[in-house]
């Protein structure tokens, strides 16, 4: 695993649960020395810290700063950081660069598994960056909450694998999940796709709360009233359908950026997911605004803000 943060710390923990023998990399040395000492965590995930501490004791995980630690291992999986380009979509430099500097110690034969949010094609260059014929690339993108990393890995909703090697796709697809979840083997393209889709349509629907919300509020109807009842139709569900000041955090707003980039480069008119990217930067305004009419004035005011997660 190579990338100890809010994706590969939770796997790299949950596939040593489930009986693989896992080496865990970060080039951050200060993060593997607390984490090998059990003095700190760095990240809050129920369940996580016990977990991590079982499986370093039981002896099938093992955390290491060298990247050659990996030298032996037959599936190697990036979890690196991919943060928004300039045009919103993410940028792949740091993935790229962990490929090209492992190629020379990977095993023959060796699995390299794209988890980190790259733009469509990303997995084509990790190929060319590592140029060896032996070595398959992957793409298996994380469907993780934060606050359920461990439960989201232990029991996911769906497996999405996507290589021009069916046999490679269908190996990582197995790795920890219980043999009934919803798997989908595709191609890299398509895996690259769906966690852009997801986290697009997830945001687009919480948007849509938020407008029914202000409208409920204008007309005076009761928003909790409305979102439930429209909420019982199985098409639509509960599910990210509730009003707030926004959506933030690292992937809702990152990930829709990326799609909508993505459908800019490939010259399709559409208004959608940019339109949800503008309603959302709307409705932090908006709240801002009822704030300031209920206190009278923003001028001498001190404001506690509880929860600064997203």
């Amino acid at each position: 695993m190579l990338g100890l943060g809010y994706v590969g710390l939770p796997l790299a923990a949950c596939l040593a649960h489930a009986g693989h023998t896992v080496v865990g990399v970060d080039t951050d040395t200060d993060r593997i020395k607390y984490l090998n000492s059990g003095d700190r965590l760095l990240l809050e995930e129920p369940g996580l810290a016990e977990l991590i501490a079982k499986c370093i004791g039981d002896a099938t995980l093992s955390l290491s700063s060298d990247p050659t630690a990996i030298r032996d291992c037959e599936i190697v999986i990036l979890c690196l950081p991919t943060p928004a380009g300039a045009d919103g979509a993410a940028d792949p430099a740091a993935v790229l660069s962990a490929a090209a500097s492992i190629a020379s110690v990977l095993a023959s034969n060796a699995i390299v598994v794209q988890k980190s949010t790259c733009p469509v094609g990303t997995a084509r260059a990790i190929e060319a960056a590592i140029n060896r014929p032996d070595v398959r690339v992957v793409v298996a993108p994380e469907f993780l909450r934060e606050g359920f990393a461990v439960a989201d890995l232990l029991a996911p909703t769906r497996v999405v694998c996507g290589s021009s090697d069916r046999r490679a796709a269908e190996t990582v697809a197995r790795l920890g999940v219980p043999e009934d979840t919803p798997t989908v083997i595709c191609a890299p393209e398509a895996a690259e796709l769906v966690k852009l889709a997801s986290n697009a349509f997830l945001a687009t629907k919480v948007g849509f709360a938020n407008l029914l919300a202000a409208l409920s509020e204008a007309v005076g109807a009761d928003t909790d009233d409305v979102l439930t009842a429209v909420s019982l139709d199985p098409r639509v569900g509960p599910g990210a359908f509730r009003p707030g000041p926004g959506w933030g955090g690292p992937c809702l707003p990152k990930d829709t950026a990326a799609l909508a980039a993505a459908v800019e480069r490939a010259g399709i008119p559409h208004r959608l997911v940019h339109a949800a990217l503008v309603d959302n930067d709307a409705m932090a305004r908006l709240v801002a605004d009822e704030l300031v009419a209920l206190l009278g004035s923003s001028k001498n005011r001190t404001l506690a803000v509880l929860g600064l997660t997203f």
